[in-house]
């Protein structure tokens, strides 16, 4: 449902003026018009629906305190025709009787006017509420975010150092790899050393049994020298 505002403008002092929409009632408008959720529009479109319903009350008293005030200002000008002191006097009522109709009229509206302000600032006072609620779950989700952003750079140097560990231990699998082929290297030198000494060894053994038997053989021209 939506309702047509009436026409914006402003109050008139005229007695045959109609009751100007109050700037409540036009605020209200405004926020049926920019309302976007279904309820709360509904809502408030039922509360305007109540002011213009309390407008219009108020236009048909008015109306009726004018007709009134018209029939007494005629009655008075009849007298006023007859009597230039009762025309004076009826004057001096008839102001007073429309300072006390325009009191009359004033009074309630005014009241109505408070009253519908009152329930609007509450309703601005729940909606505000209602945002700084929003506000603080959109704060927590982005603490949470920011945490869990913080927990997944955690993570990845956690990550960074395990594969900096592993390249370490591998350098040094490598290292010890490289040592094991050292030290092989030096076993298969001195085993090769233990052969050439022993090389040397049977070389050496040789070169005995070769000056023994070279011994020998010059002790045995020595001996067949003697004996010729």
């Amino acid at each position: 449902m939506e309702l047509i505002p009436p026409d914006i403008g402003g109050e008139s002092s005229s007695p045959d003026s109609p009751v100007s929409p109050s700037v409540s009632e036009l605020r209200l408008v405004l926020q049926v018009k920019e309302e976007r959720d279904e309820e709360k529009k509904i809502e408030l479109e039922r509360e305007l629906k109540r002011e213009s319903d309390r407008r219009e009350e108020m236009e048909r008293f008015r109306e009726k305190r004018e007709n009134e005030r018209r029939e007494m200002e005629e009655r008075h000008r009849q007298k006023m025709e007859n009597c230039t002191e009762a025309r004076e006097e009826a004057a001096r009522n008839l102001m007073n009787i429309s300072q006390d109709l325009q009191w009359d009229i004033m009074i309630p509206q005014t009241k109505m006017e408070r009253e519908f302000t009152r329930q609007m600032e509450e309703k601005n006072r729940q909606m505000e509420e209602k945002d700084r609620q929003m506000e603080e779950k959109n704060r927590q989700m982005e603490e949470k975010d920011r945490q869990m952003k913080e927990k997944d750079r955690e993570m990845e140097e956690k990550d960074r150092q395990m594969k900096e560990k592993d390249r370490e231990m591998e350098e040094k699998d490598r290292q010890m790899e490289e040592k094991d082929r050292q030290m092989e290297e030096k076993d298969r030198q001195m085993k090769e050393k233990d052969r050439q000494m022993k090389e040397k060894d049977r070389q050496m053994k040789e070169k005995d049994r070769q000056m023994k038997e070279k011994d020998r053989q010059m002790e045995e021209k020595d001996r067949d020298g003697g004996v010729g």
